[in-house]
């Protein structure tokens, strides 16, 4: 599938282009998905058993794609070249992996993020010219094996920081390549 949503009216300012919520099993793949002027591209909301793989998506909001109060959800195999990236918020047993992010506009910074969530596993990602891993208040989870080059991320230190963990309990972080940031590659 192709979706292309385009509006630049200041009345969409908190839209979505794609909104799932509450659903249980619910799969999301091979599509190619543009948008401008949208605040999250794609919104997952209470919903159980998700698997979003093989999608394109070319947003210029905030986020491409957010995860929001999912359980079981698998966000993999996918590629990203503009806003925000992935995120994941209040979510359990949340896995990211194999996903290609990479600033090639610029619009925006795209990283991947975990916030107020348990049981996240962040691998095999790759980001370049993007923004960073992010975990805040996450507990129980697992980064590793992923490769982030060149992050420009731009936080108020006027640093960039290849991967952030702030407020989290049981995280391990193993085996991941953090290149070339102005800051700490790594900030825990």
């Amino acid at each position: 599938n192709e979706i292309d949503v385009d509006s630049y009216s200041y009345y969409r300012f908190n839209a979505k282009a794609i909104r799932i919520e509450n659903v249980t099993g619910y799969v999301m793949e091979e599509n190619d998905i543009t948008a401008s002027d949208y605040s999250d591209c794609v919104l997952v909301v209470d919903t159980e058993d998700a698997t979003i793989t093989n999608n394109s998506f070319e947003c210029q909001g905030q986020y491409d794609f957010v995860a929001e109060r999912c359980t079981r959800i698998l966000i993999s195999r996918n590629e990203i070249s503009r806003g925000d990236g992935i995120s994941v918020e209040e979510c359990s047993d949340a896995s990211v992996d194999a996903n290609m992010l990479r600033g090639e506009y610029y619009s925006g910074y795209p990283g991947i993020h975990a916030t107020n969530s348990v049981d996240v596993v962040i691998s095999g990602n790759a980001i370049i010219k993007g923004g960073s891993i992010g975990l805040a208040d996450t507990r129980d989870s697992w980064v590793h094996d992923n490769y982030v080059a060149d992050a420009e991320y731009f936080d108020y230190s006027g640093s960039f920081r290849g991967m952030v963990a702030s407020g989290c309990y049981n995280l391990t972080i193993s085996r991941n390549v953090l290149v070339n940031s102005t800051a700490a590659g790594l900030d825990v």
